[in-house]
């Protein structure tokens, strides 16, 4: 989860394509992992994370 939390800081890669890069195939349960261990969606970890 902190590659996936890395590369939505910094990259502009879709959730999905991050999804599957960490060993994820379905998207929601990347999702609700994500949201467990981060608190946050990806989309919205995304959005509160990217430098302005």
């Amino acid at each position: 989860m902190d590659l996936a939390a890395s590369r939505l800081r910094t990259t502009d890669q879709p959730v999905e394509s991050i999804a599957v890069a960490v060993g994820y195939n379905s998207t929601p349960a990347f999702s609700r992992a994500f949201t467990r261990s981060h608190g946050a969606p990806p989309g919205r970890y995304r959005t509160m994370h990217r430098p302005s």
